[in-house]
């Protein structure tokens, strides 16, 4: 089974939230023993490295973004990626929330 793996469930196993942090360890660890093939964004673990600054070191949770990039396909993400998003929304709106570097045309 494909489980796109959310950064508030690598957060809830890593930061021991309750009530999911029985079935989140569970989640990641089957994902490591390739019981199932975890996915997990880039930007997710751009969050996690970020949002974890407080609770551990950068060393740390350099380890973690490592581990997850060993045991997980991480899938990239760019502007192209948004590009639906993008032909349905308004030119400006694009613009913006792309920091006004939106592609032309």
């Amino acid at each position: 089974m494909n489980l796109l793996v959310d950064s508030n469930v690598i957060l809830d196993m890593v930061q021991r939230r309750e009530p999911f942090f029985r079935e989140s360890k569970k989640v990641i660890a089957e994902c490591i023993r390739q019981s199932h093939f975890g996915f997990v964004t880039a930007h997710s673990l751009c969050d996690i490295y970020y949002i974890l600054r407080k609770d551990m070191p950068a060393e740390q949770r350099l380890k973690l973004v490592n581990m997850f990039c060993q045991f997980f396909t991480v899938i990239p993400e760019n502007v192209s990626d948004f590009s639906l998003s993008r032909k349905t929304q308004t030119r400006r709106t694009w613009k913006t929330a792309c920091n006004s570097n939106a592609p032309t045309g």
